[in-house]
């Protein structure tokens, strides 16, 4: 059997242009914006106001956001707390004329990603926009990893005799059951990857994935991390707070 920690291999499509929402009261500064941004190849859609952008956003998906901070109707920070409330995902970056320390402070505490004063130079916007394209990418590329580890229970375990596939045949049918299940083998050949895929497989898969090594424990903490008991009084045991939380009642 061979053990493997490599990431599975992520396929490179062709990439789509990204889309940005700019969002101003003033049209000349939209207009600017977008004559600017679709040179740099990007999709962009426009808003007067935070009111009509949050209707935009809640029926159409964007990767990056520009605002301005104040708007009738619906202001830049107000938007940013609507879209928190509404689990909208956006990379936003606000814009301002009045170049106040505190408005970019409260934009970036409310979840802002970067934030630009008025009047700004072609290259300072891009630069923005370039760093925040990177931030996205790798945001991106981070979940695509953790979704290719979950949806492959055995991603870390590679192996292609009969004797593995009969191991991973008894993982997938051991698995569903809320029995306790011993691992055996020597050191090196896997059970740690062996109960994280048992893990995986679980009905309690969405649950916290706690490895414990017994071996740098003496006999009683590792009664106690296992069994999840705490002493009560003298000459008894009782469960721990954490035990229900972790394992569910009556397991």
């Amino acid at each position: 059997m061979v053990l493997t920690n490599s990431p599975p291999v992520i396929s490179m499509d062709e990439p789509k242009p990204l889309r940005v929402l700019v969002i101003d009261d003033e049209e000349p500064i939209r207009h600017m914006l977008s004559i600017l941004l679709k040179k740099e190849g990007y999709n962009v859609r426009l808003a007067s106001n935070g009111e009509e952008a949050l209707k935009d956003l809640m029926v159409n998906a964007y990767d990056l956001v520009l605002s301005d901070v104040r708007m009738p109707k619906l202001g830049g920070l107000e938007l940013l707390d609507e879209l928190e409330k509404r689990e909208i995902e956006s990379t936003v970056i606000m814009m301002s004329a009045f170049g106040n320390r505190d408005i970019a402070i409260q934009a970036i505490k409310r979840g802002a990603y970067d934030y630009i004063d008025k009047p700004f130079q072609k290259d300072e916007i891009l630069l923005v926009m370039a760093k925040a394209v990177e931030r996205l990418h790798l945001k991106r590329e981070n979940e695509h990893l953790r979704r290719g580890i979950t949806d492959d229970p055995f991603v870390e375990i590679v192996g292609r005799s009969d004797k593995m596939k009969r191991v991973l045949d008894t993982i997938a049918k051991v698995a569903p059951y809320g029995s306790t299940i011993l691992v055996s083998g020597e050191s090196g050949t896997g059970k740690e990857l062996v109960a994280k895929a048992i893990h995986r497989l679980s009905p309690r898969a969405e649950g916290p994935w706690i490895p414990l090594n017994c071996g740098i424990r003496t006999l009683r903490p590792c009664a106690r991390c296992v069994h999840g008991c705490t002493r009560r009084q003298k000459g008894t045991l009782s469960r721990g707070p954490w035990w229900n939380h972790l394992f569910g009642r009556g397991r």
